[in-house]
C-alpha cells in the first residue's frame, strides 16, 4: 500500500513515538517537499523533537520526500481553503495514484474525499496498527493516553475517546 502524508499525522505520530508505524504498515510513505519544510525544516528551527524523529525516518529511507512544484497543482486544488502542505499532499496523492492520503484536518479530509481520495488520519493509522497486530492492546492504551496528555497534538479529545472506546469493545 502506497500512502502520502501531510504534516499533522507525521508530527503526531513522531510526538508519541510511533512514526515507525508508517514503515511497518505501508510499503511506501511519501511526503511532498512542502510538508518536509513545515514538519522538519520549520520544526527544527523551533527546536521541536518530532522534527528530528521525522528527519531520522527520512534518513533511514522509511519516508520519502517528493518535490511538488506549485505549477503541478490544479486550479481545483489551488482553490481549496486548506493550507499549502495539505494542497501539496493531495496533489502528490493524485500524481502518484496513492492508495491513501494521511490528513488530520477536517476541511482537508473533506476536500480530498471530494476528489475521490481515500483518507486516513493519525487515529486511523493507530487503529490499523492495532488491527494488524503491529501494536498490542497495552501499547494502544499507552499511545492513546499519550495523545490525550499532549497539548501540541490537535486531535479532539472526544474523538480520541470515541475511537479508543470502540477499539476496546472490539470495534
Amino acid at each position: 500500500m502506497k500512502v502520502v502524508s501531510n504534516s499533522g499525522p507525521l508530527m503526531a505520530l513522531a510526538k508519541v513515538g510511533q512514526i515507525h508505524l508508517l514503515h511497518s504498515l505501508y510499503e511506501e510513505t511519501s511526503l511532498p517537499s512542502a510538508v518536509y519544510e513545515e514538519a522538519v525544516v520549520d520544526g527544527l528551527a523551533r527546536g521541536e523533537s518530532d522534527a528530528i524523529t521525522i528527519q531520522m525516518a527520512i534518513t533511514r529511507q522509511q519516508l520519502r520526500v517528493v518535490k511538488v512544484d506549485e505549477q503541478n497543482l490544479s486550479q481545483t486544488v489551488l482553490a481549496l481553503p486548506i493550507d499549502r502542505g495539505e494542497r501539496h499532499a493531495i496533489t502528490l496523492a493524485i500524481m502518484e495514484n496513492a492508495d491513501c492520503v494521511l490528513l488530520d484536518d477536517m476541511m482537508a479530509r473533506n476536500a480530498a474525499q471530494k476528489l475521490n481520495l481515500k483518507v486516513k488520519g493519525t487515529l486511523g493509522v493507530l487503529v490499523e496498527a492495532f488491527r494488524k497486530g503491529v501494536l498490542s492492546e497495552s501499547e494502544v492504551d499507552a499511545v492513546f493516553d499519550a495523545l490525550l496528555k499532549r497539548d501540541d497534538i490537535w486531535i479532539a479529545d472526544a474523538l480520541i475517546h470515541k475511537i479508543w472506546g470502540q477499539l476496546k469493545k472490539g470495534g
